[in-house]
């Protein structure tokens, strides 16, 4: 994660902070943790360009784009301040699970082992 302050925009102005990322990590959004507008509690929430702010992906360069006040903005505050606590993310790869079948199966085979460690318990004590 990056934390950063811009200061002496212009209040309500446009600033763009570009990024450049070393090595080949394949950076496919911008994850932010702050305010929004809408949502003022402090939450992480993914920031890609739309309406004029966000980050836009090119290979290894992001470049964030703020508009004092706006969405990205943690401040919420057209005041020539852009605080920006955020960084770029890589979606993970789905963790495949079982099927309605496959559980049942699972289940099954799980309880049959058990009752056969139980049983074989009984007959070693018996």
């Amino acid at each position: 994660m990056f934390s950063f302050t811009l200061t002496g925009v212009t209040p309500g102005g446009a600033v763009q902070v570009v990024l450049f990322l070393s090595g080949e990590a394949s950076i496919d959004s911008y994850w932010k943790y702050g305010k929004e507008p809408g949502d003022e509690t402090v939450h992480p929430y993914e920031f890609m360009l739309a309406d004029g702010t966000g980050a836009e992906i090119i290979g290894n360069t992001i470049i964030l784009h703020f508009i004092d006040g706006q969405k990205g903005d943690d401040g919420l505050i057209a005041e020539g301040t852009i605080v920006d606590d955020g960084g770029p993310a890589v979606a993970a790869e789905s963790i495949p699970a079982l099927s309605d079948i496959g559980m049942i199966a699972f289940v099954t085979l799980l309880s049959m082992f058990a009752c056969w460690t139980m049983k074989r318990r009984f007959s070693i004590r018996g």
